[in-house]
């Protein structure tokens, strides 16, 4: 899962219309505030919320994946 920081609403638009073209379904757009949000509401708690190194990997320079 990436987890956006600001909302846009292009990257809303588009994320789910490129299972049309690839037949690969991302899902919707998630919000880190959302995210943080449903974590709260499910009494849950973050121990460990970390970017991981995108290093040379490119994809992970556009896409930003976090471990959480």
């Amino acid at each position: 899962m990436t987890i956006n920081k600001n909302k846009n609403s292009l990257l809303a638009q588009i994320k789910p219309l490129i299972r049309r073209f690839t037949s690969v379904d991302f899902g919707n757009v998630v919000y880190e505030e959302d995210f943080l949000k449903i974590i709260d509401d499910a009494q849950l708690e973050v121990v460990k919320y970390t970017r991981v190194p995108a290093g040379w990997n490119l994809l992970l320079h556009v896409c930003p994946v976090y471990y959480v």
